[in-house]
């Protein structure tokens, strides 16, 4: 919606914007039409009472008549509501060039209200009913010069208004008289950044042109009374001076309303959280707030925000709850105390002695509560516990402390134990017991546990709750080792055993098949392991590992072996792969297991070729190092194997053992 004046008669006609054109920029489809001619320069909009429907409302020059036009989604209804009321803008037979026709309209963010300033020297309050578009009830306000610019306060009782000569002016229309409203003025400022429009911005705050300067001026609080209102003369750089005007839209969804309502102290001295209670909503509203002035946020959700203050003073919280009742807003003055008074009941105490000991919580305070429900400046305690005070000074600030009292009793002396004999390559903890609040070892290490890696000489300071030192000192010695040994690794060659022995002087034998005895007696190749442990309570192990001579492997009528490594890269074909070796094998099943018991590779290939040697046989494709021969190669590691199988004759055989994989 446009209008133009000077020269008078001005116009007043509307544009539609298709946001749905230029790629959702939008594009005018229709521009200048026409609604009436003999406008003033005063435009404002307020919505329906329905929610959906808006009223643009201005002024027709030289009469006393209000236009209000009613917006719908189906357009613009070009029959007017028109309420005559109040006194005649501007004069048709002395026009004076346009001047006469200027002035602003402003509705409060509820629709209740509406003002009206112009080059009368008064401005105009009247009442706004939104459900049909017509003003009543129009009082006047005698201003000392020809005012301009006007905007309403969030909540709608606070009425700003400039004036030339450069004044801005407060006025409180929520009182019941115009002798009343009169009586409330407030001068705001009298120079700076005044002068031009006012408009309520959707941060709840309200801005101020002149023409001469290149900041606007902003009331940051315009909810308070008086200098609480927080005028800032050059509040927002703009790089260029903004002339008079400002852009005109709703500031309906600044309102408050639909049961929105701010929940929380509205006095405070401390970080302080508040609440939105809102009745008209489905769950899921999003919420958004705003806070003018010295405090600061410290979290902030939909559903609460936290502050902190800073300085004394009154700070201004908005809330905004786009809801699906529409958009919900509450606005709540706080007053920020500061706390005169420090209280400090002391850091907490721990006695060897019988508690006795008043608490006392100073001075300068107007109201005491212990925990003990004593209300007095001081309290005597003789028992441990928790104690707390919550005191309120003079300005009504609410303080809380705590304090615990601890009745210690003396630790015993730290005790390590007698001295202790371990076995070779075994390491001890040391625990020097429970119940104290320090501890120092020889090497300055201050846990309770101390590990014992070697043998030596190892000590503790103790320090109990009550600051009473003892020490304490263990030593550490090692049993004589053994020499246990089953001999260099051999062979066996043509069908002979061989003898082996542990020796003498061991409290239990183990060997790799359960047996218990101190000898053994190896009929076969393999490893042979043989576990002892002495009086002592030690225990040792040796391991002998017995091999076929190449003799046997030439001369035996039945042969099968397994050996014990190979080289993936190695030049020679028997040492790259695994492979089964042996004469006289009708059939076989091989299976190699790596150490977590997964399969790597099986195979029951009986084909047979001879050794590079001459010697037969090589049986099977050869294991090549892989995950199951798929060319994935596997890390050098040791490995397990079982291979089953049967001779020409019809002898059965069955081995197991290790294999060590290396690239």
């Amino acid at each position: 919606f446009t209008w133009w004046v000077g020269p008078v008669p001005g116009a007043h006609a509307y544009s539609v914007v298709d946001m749905s054109l230029n790629g959702g920029l939008g594009a005018v489809v229709s521009k200048n039409n026409l609604l009436y001619v003999r406008t003033c320069e005063m435009l404002a909009a307020v919505r329906h009472a329905n929610g959906t429907d808006a009223w643009v409302v201005t002024h027709k020059f030289g009469t006393n008549e209000y236009y209000a036009y009613l917006l719908t989604c189906n357009g613009v209804d070009s029959i007017p509501v028109i309420s005559s009321v109040g006194d005649t803008v501007g004069d048709l037979a002395n026009p004076g060039g346009g001047v006469a026709s200027q002035g602003g309209i402003a509705i409060s963010p509820d629709g209740r209200r509406i003002a009206v300033t112009g080059r009368d020297f008064r401005t105009h309050i009247g009442d706004f009913n939104t459900s049909t578009g017509e003003i009543s009830n129009i009082k006047y306000i005698t201003n000392t010069g020809s005012a301009y610019g006007v905007a309403f306060s969030i909540d709608g009782n606070k009425l700003y208004s400039s004036c030339v000569p450069l004044q801005l002016l407060q006025h409180d229309v929520s009182l019941n008289s115009t002798a009343a409203i009169i009586a409330s003025e407030y001068l705001v400022a009298n120079s700076g950044n005044i002068g031009g429009s006012l408009q309520l911005g959707p941060d709840g705050k309200i801005y101020c042109t002149t023409s001469n300067s290149q900041t606007i001026g902003v009331i940051q609080n315009p909810n308070a009374s008086g200098i609480a209102c927080g005028f800032v003369d050059n509040g927002v750089y703009l790089g260029a001076p903004p002339k008079f005007g400002l852009p005109t839209f709703l500031t309906d969804y600044l309102a408050p309303k639909k049961a929105a309502k701010i929940q929380g102290d509205s006095v405070i001295c401390d970080v302080s959280t508040y609440y939105i209670k809102n009745n008209c909503g489905l769950g899921g509203d999003s919420i958004s707030w705003i806070l003018n002035g010295s405090s600061s946020i410290v979290s902030a959700i939909d559903s609460a925000i936290t502050i902190s203050p800073s300085q004394a003073g009154v700070d201004t919280l908005i809330s905004f709850q786009y809801a699906s009742c529409g958009i919900v807003s509450d606005t709540l003055l706080i007053q920020v105390e500061t706390s005169n008074q420090s209280l400090n009941l002391g850091n907490d105490t721990t006695t060897c002695d019988l508690v006795a000991m008043q608490l006392d919580a100073g001075t300068g305070f107007i109201d005491y509560l212990w925990s003990t429900a004593n209300t007095g400046q001081t309290i005597n305690v003789n028992s441990e516990g928790i104690y707390w005070v919550e005191v309120i000074d003079l300005n009504g600030c609410k303080s809380r402390d705590t304090i615990e009292i601890i009745q210690a009793n003396a630790s015993p002396p730290v005790d390590l134990g007698p001295d202790t004999m371990v076995c070779p390559g075994i390491v001890i903890p040391i625990d020097a017991g429970p119940g104290y609040i320090e501890y120092a070892w020889q090497d300055f290490s201050d846990n309770q546990l101390f590990t014992a890696w070697l043998p030596g000489t190892y000590w503790v300071e103790a320090t109990d709750s009550c600051g009473n030192i003892s020490m304490d000192t263990i030593q550490v010695l090692t049993v004589d080792a053994v020499n246990l040994s089953l001999g260099a690794d051999s062979e066996l060659c043509n069908g002979e055993v061989m003898g082996l022995d542990a020796g003498t002087g061991y409290v239990t034998y183990l060997w790799q098949d359960g047996s218990t005895n101190q000898t053994y007696t190896a009929l076969d190749s393999g490893i042979y392991i043989v576990h002892v442990s002495t009086s002592d309570g030690c225990a040792y192990s040796d391991t002998i590992r017995l091999d076929l001579c190449e003799t046997s492997i030439t001369t035996s009528p039945n042969l099968v072996y397994m050996p014990n490594v190979f080289y993936t890269s190695s030049n020679n074909p028997e040492h790259e792969k695994l492979f089964v070796f042996g004469k006289n094998i009708i059939s076989y099943e091989l299976a190699v297991y790596d150490r977590w018991g997964e399969l790597v590779y099986e195979t029951n290939d009986s084909s047979k070729k001879l050794r590079s040697d001459g010697v037969c046989c090589a049986y099977g494709e050869g294991w090549d190092g892989t995950f199951r021969n798929t060319g994935e190669p596997l890390n050098e590691a040791v490995f397990v194997f079982i291979l089953k199988g049967a001779f020409t004759d019809g002898r059965k055989f069955n081995e197991t053992g290790n294999i060590t994989l290396i690239r």
